[in-house]
């Protein structure tokens, strides 16, 4: 069957709404909230060279505004690439590859492979050899280095979850923190992450610990390439943080997953509110 459809219920968690008072007619009723619009791309990832943009397509379409209701088309499901303004949208693989992160050549991708628990992998821009860097274990976000000698990434599962660091092929493996959504600086000597209160920097050993923007939650985090900003989102917003002023500005709302494109003057995002619907919802912006 060509076309394989799936249809979800997304329901807001179940909020109970008891009163003290017993005369409340609503007294004990458990009530529902707006359903939860799905996200339709993720993790969208800029080429080195700012023509390509790499990003996982979950398939869905045909949302309904009322009920959240969606359907899936398995054969759009997959991961692509697109040039830099959308167009040329090409699928090269089925597989939910999450997370990508471009090789400073341009010629490779790591990425996390998501429905098997976690485990980061690498493979050409054809997808023709995919090699599995890691067990599963909850392995995800790598972040290629500058220099394309080592990647970074998270495991969210126990033992010594947080940030982790191994070289290209695999080897090399070393537990830096506990810290998550790690992303290299452009000169290679520090790492940004979510992590010690706030948005926060590390030296690439692990050492030397900075806070930047204190009380943010970052679930993405991307270094511009020029260094002096670090863009990141979190709790449904889009942020920048300049280094020089140490100032953090919000660029927008309902917004998530930002990579910079070389110059540094654009970025592509995820446009995603959970709690409202329109065509534009759950796209690449």
């Amino acid at each position: 069957m060509r076309n394989a459809v799936i249809a979800l219920a997304l329901i807001a968690v179940a909020v109970c709404t008891c009163s003290k008072r017993s005369s409340d007619p609503d007294d004990g009723i458990i009530t529902y909230g707006p359903p939860m619009y799905p996200p339709i791309w993720e993790m969208p990832a800029w080429s080195p060279d700012g023509m390509t943009i790499a990003c996982f397509c979950l398939g869905i379409y045909g949302i309904d505004s009322a009920s959240g209701l969606y359907q899936i088309d398995f054969d759009k499901r997959g991961f692509y690439l697109m040039d830099w303004d959308g167009m040329n949208m090409r699928k090269v693989c089925s597989y939910e590859l999450g997370t990508p992160s471009w090789h400073p050549n341009g010629d490779s991708l790591a990425f996390s492979l998501f429905p098997y628990g976690g485990a980061i992998a690498k493979a050409d821009t054809t997808m023709d050899s995919l090699i599995q860097l890691t067990e599963v274990d909850g392995y995800f976000y790598p972040d290629w280095s500058p220099d394309g000698k080592r990647i970074v990434f998270h495991k969210i599962f126990a033992p010594y979850a947080g940030l982790w660091i191994m070289d290209s092929d695999g080897a090399n493996r070393k537990h830096l923190g506990l810290a998550y959504y790690p992303s290299w600086s452009p000169d290679g000597t520090r790492i940004a992450c979510a992590g010690f209160g706030g948005l926060a920097v590390m030296d690439s050993s692990g050492m030397n610990i900075e806070v930047l923007a204190p009380n943010n939650g970052p679930d993405k985090i991307c270094w511009s390439p020029a260094g002096e900003d670090i863009f990141f989102s979190g709790y449904g917003y889009l942020f920048k943080y300049s280094i020089e002023s140490d100032s953090l500005i919000e660029l927008d709302v309902c917004s998530a997953f930002p990579s910079a494109n070389p110059d540094g003057d654009r970025i592509v995002y995820l446009h995603h509110c959970i709690s409202w619907f329109s065509p534009q919802n759950g796209q690449l912006f």
